[in-house]
């Protein structure tokens, strides 16, 4: 599942360029050595992305499973960001002037 080599062997079916950017126009279907080293650079990035989220997904599981919990700390409930003083007139009832 890892291996990229068969999706360099279709890309001539796929006619993809690049629409915007700094690589506008690049045509990745192209047979050269240097579009066949973008796409192989792309498609090590890609399985390097995969490769990322299922070992951060493992992660995830194992510290559930060990009753840890993940993420962000919950906002306290007894500490009050400060407001403007344009929230604090409207929320004591003021209306803001024109």
């Amino acid at each position: 599942m890892g291996d990229c080599g068969p999706c360099l062997g279709s890309r001539e079916i796929l006619h993809l360029r690049i629409a915007t950017g700094t690589w506008s126009g690049f045509d990745l279907a192209a047979d050269d050595p240097q579009t066949k080293l973008f796409v192989t650079m792309l498609a090590g990035v890609r399985e390097f992305q995969r490769d990322m989220i299922s070992e951060n997904t493992k992660e995830g599981v194992a510290a559930e499973a060990a009753g840890r919990t993940l993420g962000r700390p919950p906002r306290s409930t007894g500490t009050r960001r400060p407001t403007s003083s344009t929230r604090t007139g409207r929320r004591d009832g003021q209306s803001r002037s024109r």
